[in-house]
């Protein structure tokens, strides 16, 4: 089991993470809080990891940014 020290270390340093992260191509459907029509935009999972998922949308969506995501795993 690695000391804290370590944990701190491996996750300060954005390449070196300490959870691993997978690279993958599936199909997300996303809503956007704000939006007001339940019309889903569709995007692709860049990555993803036991923490969270980097997603391919053909807008920007500002960090922080509420969202609901579907996502089609294979």
């Amino acid at each position: 089991m690695p000391d804290d020290t370590q944990a701190t270390k491996e996750t300060s340093d954005p390449e070196q993470r300490y959870f691993p992260r997978w690279e993958v191509k599936n199909r997300v459907l996303y809503f956007l809080e704000q939006d007001q029509v339940d019309q889903p935009k569709e995007a692709l999972t860049k990555d993803i990891s036991g923490t969270g998922v980097c997603i391919l949308t053909r807008e920007n969506i500002t960090p922080f940014q509420k969202i609901r995501l579907v996502i089609h795993l294979s």
